[in-house]
């Protein structure tokens, strides 16, 4: 029973697994938020999506909703490594 892992041995192996697995998971939301910004850039190049100043609008929009998003992805994230790391600073 010697060689057993203790209760805080198994946690701190959870956290780092979890902590692990939500950092690729991070990784994979900001490569689709890569192809969201590209999706856009080839919109306004090609004029692919709508002509003239509906194309910019359509765009920027989209532009603008992708930076929305890519925030409060950030934010979600970080409130998760939180939630598992425990910080007992501010």
């Amino acid at each position: 029973m010697a060689n057993q892992p203790n209760r805080e041995q198994l946690l701190d192996v959870a956290e780092t697994e979890l902590m692990g697995r939500l950092r690729e998971h991070a990784e994979r939301t900001k490569e689709l938020i890569k192809e969201v910004h590209l999706l856009n850039s080839v919109r306004f190049q090609t004029g692919e999506a709508k002509d003239g100043p509906e194309l910019a609008i359509a765009t920027g929009e989209s532009t603008r909703w992708a930076a929305i998003a890519k925030t409060q992805l950030q934010q979600g994230y970080m409130a998760l490594e939180r939630a598992i790391a425990l910080p007992s600073t501010f």
